[in-house]
């Protein structure tokens, strides 16, 4: 399939995926979320672990002013090859979503260790969706990506 095959695809699965949602921006949200829990929960190879990895900083760097809480919730690595894991917490359209990523948004962070971890379960139907259309669901994700423009200062 060619680019504007996949673009077209991309396009028609966020038209499915976002009506169940009561914003677009709740739903692209929620499309991290689900990529980011099914990375964690899955074996997958590490360039599509690194794409998401690369796709959830994107959208945190994007959403940086409805950044509501954050903090550094964990320490990995030795000596001076540490790094810090912040906790993200952004409210979008009245709903909350927090992400863990070693990307630091803010100087001066607080340290509150924390589990790690989406307390939302993936339902079925969103198992079965990232079982069939890992590939497209990324890309779908890209695509909404690169029409944000994040809020500079």
């Amino acid at each position: 399939m060619n680019k504007k095959g996949k673009d077209l695809s991309a396009s028609r699965l966020w038209s499915e995926f976002s009506q169940n949602y009561k914003t677009e921006a709740i739903a692209l949200a929620e499309a991290i979320r689900l990529l980011n829990k099914w990375f964690k929960t899955t074996e997958l190879n590490r360039n599509i672990k690194r794409q998401v990895y690369l796709i959830k900083d994107e959208w945190i760097q994007k959403h940086e002013q409805y950044l509501t809480e954050f903090y550094i919730s964990g320490i990995s690595g030795y000596s001076k090859n540490f790094q810090q894991l912040y906790a993200y917490t952004f409210c979008i359209d009245g709903e909350f979503f927090c992400f863990h990523s070693y990307l630091r948004l803010k100087q001066n962070t607080k340290v509150y260790i924390t589990h790690h971890g989406s307390s939302k379960e993936l339902l079925e139907e969103q198992i079965r969706l990232l079982e069939t259309e890992l590939p497209l669901f990324i890309r779908m994700v890209k695509h909404q990506l690169q029409s944000i423009q994040p809020v500079k200062d």
